[in-house]
């Protein structure tokens, strides 16, 4: 799904309605949950999502935790500490069952035919979504950014305000996934999970993405004669470089991490690529030593998919560019990582 924007000046425009997408990813969940039979007669079914989060919250470091303890729960990612955190992190997943999100999707779908095309429309809207995000740096994909058409399934993404790679720079807490794919966006997927038809489809959607690569670069251009409020945020913080034409330089760096994922780039190499510009000192300190925490987190533990593919491009004499079937099995790898969902703040909602 798109819609159509009408800027009016600098501070405001109009945007388009689109018909039967008013329910946003967290309502369509809290449908699912509403489905779900009760364990009692006083239980409530909000109860079952403010005991997630309260969870969540608590295997980082007690009711509210600060971005320093995000920031020290990162550093430690190579602790047997860490591993738990993830086992429970996991296990509070399964706290709601895998088809929560699905029920709430099929609920208006009378028909296993129907069904079957809204599981197909939620399928192919999400990997087109996923990677336009991933090449654009759209960040912020909570369950509120995220609408549902209840009538077909397909999604709708919403509020752009962490664009570029934003999310990573300058948030307290970084953001280390490249698009939101969650266990019950994955559930929705069933049987096939990401490796049916979300892979296939996000791989033509990358190859045609990458094909057109001089298009988006000289759209993207244009921002650097106008550049965005985060950019100008980003300039103006005090270990900025003091060099002449900061956002012209803010803007070639944007480019080049547009260049860096149209050309194949290792998704996690682009990643701390990003980190090492970050606002804040301690992540950018700890994405310049790859036995770092953050990398860890980044890059995978040893024996996954990317972390294997970064150990194949480093004994080559040329940087290894990915194909696009890798570089989305390498984004979806990450994107459903456990050890970059438990770390993410709690607002983002990583255990839906």
């Amino acid at each position: 799904e798109v819609f159509k924007v009408v800027p009016i000046s600098k501070v405001f425009g109009i945007i388009e309605w689109v018909r039967d997408s008013d329910t946003t990813l967290g309502q369509m969940i809290g449908n699912g949950v509403m489905r779900l039979p009760k364990k009692n007669q006083d239980q409530k079914h909000s109860q079952i999502l403010e005991d997630m989060m309260a969870q969540c919250a608590e295997n980082v470091k007690g009711k509210k935790p600060t971005a320093e303890d995000y920031s020290d729960m990162i550093e430690n990612a190579n602790s047997s500490q860490f591993a738990e955190k993830m086992k429970r992190f996991v296990k509070i997943q399964e706290m709601l069952p895998l088809t929560t999100l699905r029920d709430g999707l099929m609920s208006k779908a009378q028909t296993a035919q129907l069904e079957f095309q809204v599981r197909k429309n939620f399928a192919l809207s999400l990997s087109a979504s996923s990677c336009c995000q991933y090449i654009l740096g759209i960040g912020d994909r909570h369950v509120e950014n995220i609408l549902v058409n209840d009538r077909n399934g397909k999604i709708l993404a919403i509020d752009f305000g962490h664009a570029f790679g934003s999310a990573t720079q300058l948030l307290p807490i970084q953001e280390l996934m490249p698009f939101r794919l969650t266990r019950q966006m994955v559930g929705v997927l069933a049987p096939l999970e990401p490796h049916g038809l979300l892979k296939r489809s996000m791989t033509y959607v990358m190859s045609a993405l990458r094909a057109n690569h001089d298009v988006l670069r000289r759209t993207l251009e244009i921002f650097a004669s106008d550049p965005t409020v985060d950019w100008l945020k980003y300039a103006n913080r005090p270990s900025a470089p003091k060099v002449g034409g900061i956002t012209q330089w803010i803007a070639a760096t944007k480019i080049e991490a547009l260049d860096q994922k149209l050309e194949g780039m290792h998704p996690s190499e682009v990643m701390r690529n990003e980190l090492l510009k970050c606002t804040h000192e301690k992540p950018r300190k700890a994405a310049q030593d790859m036995r770092s925490g953050l990398n860890r987190v980044v890059c995978g533990e040893s024996g996954s998919l990317r972390r294997k593919l970064l150990e194949e491009s480093a004994s080559r004499t040329k940087p290894y560019i990915l194909n696009p079937k890798e570089q989305v099995d390498v984004l979806v790898e990450q994107a459903t990582d456990p050890a970059v969902l438990c770390c993410t703040y709690r607002g983002w909602s990583p255990w839906l």
